[in-house]
């Protein structure tokens, strides 16, 4: 028994792999079936005897991660590339594109006829080929080249004189337009919108100032208002400047009748910002100016001079001081500054100088609030406030 059904179950065996091995074709074959595939694409279908007209060669390869289709493009450029009885007069390369499992790539030939035989005739290019090769990658990390192969190009037929060659699918003419011009025309398409939208940006901003500034003119009350030559901001920063270099002559010197009298003058510039009394400013060089004054430049393009000062007082601080701390160390520098320079006692320069380092952080903040951006925010809510009370 024993003898029988060990041969009969191989038997079995062998016959199932073997309809398995039968059914599957190998992978290999469906790879290179379909490994190559090119056509032509003309401007013209129908050609009068001479007429230059345009031919694109199309072709998509394979290229995945495991087996490439290596095309051999040698004598596909226009310089080399014969196509009788066709002159080629010249031609284009684009680059190419690489879609999923497939890597496209064009050539543009120029062609011309010259045959005084083929009047009224389907003209075909002769048969040609391209040659190409499977490269596979192995498991070892090397890549396995195939044998070389060749693809048959399909042919190309041009009517000559004004009719439709046979074998065309449509009596109209098929666009010219190659992966180059399609790509230029989309990076046309996106440089022409983005410019678009900017200028959109920018007229709505532009539009929305003017209506700021009509709604402003129409609604605020009448009065009159002094237009500083130089910023609240410069303002500032350069009183912050004189107090620095005060600061530092200080070391040096002590408190001399000239730097007190310098950092009175910045010291009432800054408390006057700080309860809303800009400086008062005239066009002036630092040659001009003189005590309690700060002579400033401002501007790149149009260069402004000015002479600021201010009429600021210790008692005009006093309702702002009350709530405020560095306001208060500000005020009793001043007041320290004032007896230091017209009484008879002696100055208290530990408050003086109590005011000359808290005047500079309050500089810079009272700048910030002072900056064009923070001026016109603070308009448009007063306008705001001025429309809800007249409504």
């Amino acid at each position: 028994m024993m003898r029988i059904v060990i041969p009969a179950a191989y038997a079995a065996v062998m016959m199932a792999w073997s309809a398995v091995a039968f059914a599957q074709p190998p992978a290999a074959a469906n790879v290179e079936a379909d490994a190559v595939r090119c056509w032509w694409r003309t401007d013209k279908a129908a050609v009068r005897m001479g007429e230059p007209f345009d031919a694109v060669l199309t072709c998509a390869v394979l290229e995945t991660a495991s087996t490439r289709a290596v095309v051999d493009r040698s004598r596909l450029d226009h310089t080399v590339m014969a196509l009788p009885p066709f002159d080629v007069l010249g031609g284009t390369t684009t680059e190419d594109v690489v879609t999923g499992p497939r890597r496209f790539f064009q050539y543009g030939y120029q062609l011309r006829l010259l045959n005084d035989i083929a009047f009224g005739q389907d003209v075909s290019l002769a048969g040609l080929a391209i040659s190409y090769r499977i490269d596979t990658a192995t498991a070892d990390g090397t890549t396995s080249q195939g044998r070389d192969q060749s693809y048959s190009l399909p042919p190309l037929t041009v009517r000559v004189l004004s009719l439709v060659a046979g074998s065309s699918r449509d009596i109209r003419d098929a666009t010219t337009l190659t992966f180059a011009d399609l790509e230029a025309r989309r990076f046309r398409s996106r440089t022409l919108g983005m410019g678009g939208w900017l200028l959109y940006a920018l007229a709505f901003g532009v539009a929305a100032l003017g209506l700021a500034r009509l709604y402003r003119a129409m609604r605020a009350p009448s009065r009159t208002a002094a237009v500083a030559a130089v910023s609240g901001r410069a303002v500032l920063g350069a009183a912050a400047k004189e107090l620095a270099a005060v600061s530092r002559q200080k070391q040096g010197e002590g408190w001399t009748e000239a730097l007190t009298a310098r950092a009175a003058g910045a010291l009432r510039i800054i408390a006057g910002y700080a309860i809303g009394r800009p400086a008062a400013q005239l066009d002036g060089l630092a040659a001009n100016a003189g005590p309690g004054q700060i002579a400033l430049s401002h501007g790149l393009v149009r260069r402004r001079h000015a002479l600021v000062s201010a009429a600021v007082t210790p008692q005009d601080l006093d309702t702002a001081a009350a709530h405020d701390g560095t306001l208060q160390q500000v005020r009793d520098g001043l007041a320290a500054l004032t007896v230091a320079r017209f009484g008879r006692g002696s100055a208290d320069e530990a408050a003086i100088d109590g005011a000359v380092a808290a005047a500079g952080p309050l500089a810079r903040s009272l700048a910030f609030r002072y900056s064009w951006p923070m001026q016109q925010v603070r308009r448009l809510t007063d306008s705001v406030s001025v429309w809800r009370g007249r409504a």
